[in-house]
């Protein structure tokens, strides 16, 4: 656990040179809509993977709550989803990409609570990631 805070605080010493913008913020949460759409594509293929997907969905939905209030306006969820249908192994690997992605965001926040709500929800999205690579096959 020891070696995550130390790996955190290194990536942030590093990457801190601008506050993230609306538009930084906008793309995260377009980011969670796009996953939680693909991840309710998949509810309906297994039983096996309903508890970790309504886990992820459910989760992912909350980070986008918390989020828009960074925002002077909501964003609506995207009108043109992918229609290619996307598997379990995509998402996961989407969330750990994700993960990264936010915790820089996190990082460059000169605001100290959006910071600390990025890193909890990147911490989230790793844990998304953990839940899912053990239910691949």
């Amino acid at each position: 656990m020891a070696l995550i805070g130390v790996g955190l605080v290194a990536a942030c010493s590093s990457t801190k040179s601008h506050s993230p913008t609306e538009s930084d913020i906008a793309q995260v949460i377009t980011d969670k809509q796009i996953l939680v759409f693909d991840a309710t594509s998949l509810l309906a293929s297994s039983q096996e993977l309903k508890p970790a997907l309504k886990a992820v969905i459910s989760q992912n939905l909350n980070h986008i709550a918390v989020l828009e209030n960074f925002l002077e306006t909501a964003i609506p969820t995207p009108s043109s989803l992918p229609t290619t249908s996307i598997d379990l192994a995509a998402v996961t690997s989407r969330c750990a990409v994700f993960s990264t992605s936010h915790l820089i965001v996190a990082c460059r926040s000169s605001d100290p609570e959006l910071s600390r709500i990025m890193a909890q929800i990147s911490a989230s999205e790793m844990q998304h990631h953990a839940l899912l690579t053990g239910l691949l096959s």
